[in-house]
Protein backbone atom coordinates (compact mmCIF):
# COMPACT_ATOMS: atom_id res chain seq x y z
CA UNK A 1 0.00 0.00 0.00
CA UNK A 2 1.44 3.42 -0.83
CA UNK A 3 -0.14 6.35 -0.10
CA UNK A 4 0.60 10.11 -1.81
CA UNK A 5 1.00 11.71 1.33
CA UNK A 6 3.63 9.31 3.51
CA UNK A 7 6.38 8.41 1.84
CA UNK A 8 9.17 6.14 3.06
CA UNK A 9 11.01 8.99 4.97
CA UNK A 10 8.30 10.38 7.19
CA UNK A 11 8.63 9.68 10.66
CA UNK A 12 5.94 7.44 11.15
CA UNK A 13 5.73 5.40 7.67
CA UNK A 14 6.55 1.89 9.14
CA UNK A 15 3.88 2.46 12.10
CA UNK A 16 1.21 3.38 9.97
CA UNK A 17 1.96 0.70 6.91
CA UNK A 18 1.92 -2.09 10.20
CA UNK A 19 -1.60 -0.49 11.39
CA UNK A 20 -2.66 -0.59 7.30
CA UNK A 21 -1.40 -4.32 6.89
CA UNK A 22 -3.32 -5.08 10.10
CA UNK A 23 -6.39 -3.72 8.75
CA UNK A 24 -6.52 -1.54 11.94
CA UNK A 25 -6.63 2.03 9.98
CA UNK A 26 -7.12 2.48 6.26
CA UNK A 27 -6.63 5.32 3.89
CA UNK A 28 -9.20 7.24 1.81
CA UNK A 29 -9.90 6.50 -1.17
CA UNK A 30 -8.25 9.43 -2.93
CA UNK A 31 -4.81 7.60 -2.24
CA UNK A 32 -4.14 9.77 0.90
CA UNK A 33 -3.14 8.69 4.80
CA UNK A 34 -4.05 12.00 6.21
CA UNK A 35 -1.42 11.48 9.09
CA UNK A 36 -1.69 14.88 10.37
CA UNK A 37 -5.06 14.76 10.77
CA UNK A 38 -7.09 14.26 14.04
CA UNK A 39 -8.89 11.09 15.82
CA UNK A 40 -12.34 11.48 16.74
CA UNK A 41 -13.15 10.04 19.65
CA UNK A 42 -15.80 8.09 17.29
CA UNK A 43 -12.79 7.04 15.42
CA UNK A 44 -11.05 6.04 18.39
CA UNK A 45 -13.39 3.60 19.20
CA UNK A 46 -13.35 1.95 15.94
CA UNK A 47 -9.64 1.57 15.87
CA UNK A 48 -9.51 0.29 19.67
CA UNK A 49 -12.21 -2.53 18.61
CA UNK A 50 -10.62 -3.62 15.76
CA UNK A 51 -7.19 -3.46 17.08
CA UNK A 52 -7.51 -5.77 20.32
CA UNK A 53 -10.36 -8.04 17.99
CA UNK A 54 -13.60 -6.98 20.44
CA UNK A 55 -16.41 -8.87 18.38
CA UNK A 56 -19.46 -5.57 18.16
CA UNK A 57 -22.15 -8.11 17.89
CA UNK A 58 -21.79 -9.22 21.32
CA UNK A 59 -21.34 -5.90 23.08
CA UNK A 60 -23.68 -4.89 25.69
CA UNK A 61 -25.09 -1.04 25.35
CA UNK A 62 -22.37 1.10 26.95
CA UNK A 63 -25.55 3.34 28.07
CA UNK A 64 -23.69 6.80 26.43
CA UNK A 65 -26.76 9.19 25.88
CA UNK A 66 -24.92 10.76 23.11
CA UNK A 67 -24.83 7.62 21.20
CA UNK A 68 -27.81 6.91 19.15
CA UNK A 69 -28.92 3.36 17.80
CA UNK A 70 -28.29 5.13 14.11
CA UNK A 71 -25.11 6.16 14.39
CA UNK A 72 -22.25 4.17 12.38
CA UNK A 73 -20.04 4.39 15.40
CA UNK A 74 -22.37 2.96 18.12
CA UNK A 75 -21.16 -0.66 17.71
CA UNK A 76 -17.85 0.29 18.33
CA UNK A 77 -18.31 2.40 21.45
CA UNK A 78 -20.48 -0.46 22.95
CA UNK A 79 -17.44 -2.69 22.27
CA UNK A 80 -14.70 -0.81 23.45
CA UNK A 81 -16.87 0.95 26.46
CA UNK A 82 -14.57 -1.00 29.01
CA UNK A 83 -11.40 0.96 27.78
CA UNK A 84 -12.84 4.09 27.03
CA UNK A 85 -13.66 6.97 29.19
CA UNK A 86 -17.04 8.85 29.09
CA UNK A 87 -18.20 11.99 30.76
CA UNK A 88 -20.82 12.94 33.10
CA UNK A 89 -22.68 16.02 31.79
CA UNK A 90 -25.60 17.29 33.85
CA UNK A 91 -26.11 14.19 35.73
CA UNK A 92 -26.11 12.15 32.11
CA UNK A 93 -23.13 10.15 30.78
CA UNK A 94 -22.00 11.17 27.46
CA UNK A 95 -19.42 9.91 24.93
CA UNK A 96 -18.53 12.94 22.99
CA UNK A 97 -18.25 11.15 19.87
CA UNK A 98 -17.50 13.79 17.43
CA UNK A 99 -14.61 15.84 20.04
CA UNK A 100 -10.74 14.85 18.80
CA UNK A 101 -9.59 11.78 20.79
CA UNK A 102 -6.60 13.33 23.10
CA UNK A 103 -3.25 12.06 24.01
CA UNK A 104 -4.08 10.96 27.63
CA UNK A 105 -7.46 8.96 26.01
CA UNK A 106 -5.36 6.63 24.04
CA UNK A 107 -2.51 6.25 26.81
CA UNK A 108 -5.25 5.31 29.00
CA UNK A 109 -7.10 2.71 26.50
CA UNK A 110 -3.98 0.89 26.07
CA UNK A 111 -2.99 0.59 29.07
CA UNK A 112 -6.52 -0.99 30.11
CA UNK A 113 -6.34 -2.74 27.03
CA UNK A 114 -3.20 -4.59 28.07
CA UNK A 115 -4.35 -5.32 31.33
CA UNK A 116 -1.43 -3.85 33.07
CA UNK A 117 -2.03 -3.10 36.45
CA UNK A 118 -2.29 0.55 37.85
CA UNK A 119 -2.44 -0.03 41.36
CA UNK A 120 0.51 1.10 43.48
CA UNK A 121 2.04 2.97 40.49
CA UNK A 122 4.79 5.76 41.39
CA UNK A 123 3.04 9.42 39.66
CA UNK A 124 6.21 11.23 40.74
CA UNK A 125 7.33 10.13 37.65
CA UNK A 126 5.21 12.20 35.63
CA UNK A 127 6.23 15.45 37.45
CA UNK A 128 9.94 14.55 36.84
CA UNK A 129 9.91 13.60 33.37
CA UNK A 130 7.51 16.56 32.24
CA UNK A 131 7.18 19.78 32.94
CA UNK A 132 3.56 19.90 32.17
CA UNK A 133 2.51 16.79 34.48
CA UNK A 134 -0.35 19.22 35.37
CA UNK A 135 -1.74 18.32 31.65
CA UNK A 136 -2.60 15.45 32.50
CA UNK A 137 -6.23 14.64 34.30
CA UNK A 138 -5.87 13.27 37.98
CA UNK A 139 -7.74 10.03 37.08
CA UNK A 140 -5.44 9.16 34.06
CA UNK A 141 -2.31 10.06 35.96
CA UNK A 142 -1.52 6.15 37.31
CA UNK A 143 -2.70 5.02 33.72
CA UNK A 144 0.02 7.35 32.21
CA UNK A 145 2.55 6.48 34.73
CA UNK A 146 1.76 2.92 33.66
CA UNK A 147 2.06 3.42 30.06
CA UNK A 148 5.48 5.33 30.34
CA UNK A 149 6.85 2.11 32.28
CA UNK A 150 5.42 -0.37 30.02
CA UNK A 151 7.23 1.77 27.43
CA UNK A 152 3.38 2.41 25.54
CA UNK A 153 3.81 5.93 25.61
CA UNK A 154 6.60 8.62 25.87
CA UNK A 155 7.18 12.86 25.85
CA UNK A 156 7.98 15.05 24.01
CA UNK A 157 11.92 16.29 23.11
CA UNK A 158 10.35 19.52 25.04
CA UNK A 159 10.12 17.12 28.40
CA UNK A 160 6.07 17.88 27.88
CA UNK A 161 3.57 15.20 27.58
CA UNK A 162 0.44 17.26 26.76
CA UNK A 163 -1.93 15.29 27.54
CA UNK A 164 -5.09 16.90 26.61
CA UNK A 165 -3.22 17.77 23.08
CA UNK A 166 -5.45 15.88 19.98
CA UNK A 167 -3.77 12.98 18.56
CA UNK A 168 -2.68 12.26 14.79
CA UNK A 169 -3.15 9.51 12.65
CA UNK A 170 0.54 9.05 12.41
CA UNK A 171 0.57 9.46 16.78
CA UNK A 172 -2.14 7.08 17.28
CA UNK A 173 -0.14 4.24 14.50
CA UNK A 174 2.80 4.47 16.36
CA UNK A 175 1.40 3.91 19.87
CA UNK A 176 -1.02 0.99 18.69
CA UNK A 177 2.70 -0.49 16.87
CA UNK A 178 3.74 -0.05 20.44
CA UNK A 179 0.96 -1.79 22.14
CA UNK A 180 1.32 -4.61 19.55
CA UNK A 181 4.82 -4.97 20.52
CA UNK A 182 5.17 -5.05 24.02
CA UNK A 183 3.62 -8.26 25.90
CA UNK A 184 0.94 -8.73 28.20
CA UNK A 185 2.83 -9.08 31.00
CA UNK A 186 1.82 -7.58 34.75
CA UNK A 187 -1.37 -8.57 33.64
CA UNK A 188 -4.80 -7.94 35.72
CA UNK A 189 -7.93 -9.81 35.71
Amino acid sequence: VKFSDVDSNYWAYSYIMEMVNRGVLNGYPNGKFYPDKYITRAELAKILTIASGLSITDAKDAGFSDVGDNDWFKPYVNAAANYLNGYNVFGSLMYIPQRDAIREDLAVALVKLKGYDIYGRDESILSTMFTDADSISGDAKAYIATALEKGLISGYEDDTFRGQNSITRAEASALLWRAYQYGNGNKNF
